[in-house]
């Protein structure tokens, strides 16, 4: 643990929280692909509404 000292608490307290904060998302290529990636888009009713919205709208990127 590492504390500091300064003249005020709400300093001292987001350094605090900052420190013991845990870190929740890890990214991961293959669990990105197999969740958000194209073809998993297009097996589904909604996935295809969705890639259907993206290309009305213009987008460079159809999904992942």
């Amino acid at each position: 643990m590492l504390f500091f000292i300064f003249k005020y608490d709400n300093v001292k307290m987001l350094l605090y929280q900052n420190v013991i904060m845990s870190i929740t998302y890890n990214p991961k290529k293959r669990k990105r692909k197999k969740t958000h990636g194209f073809l998993i888009r297009k097996r589904t009713k909604g996935g295809k509404k969705v890639i259907n919205r993206r290309r009305k709208k213009g987008r460079k990127k159809l999904s992942v």
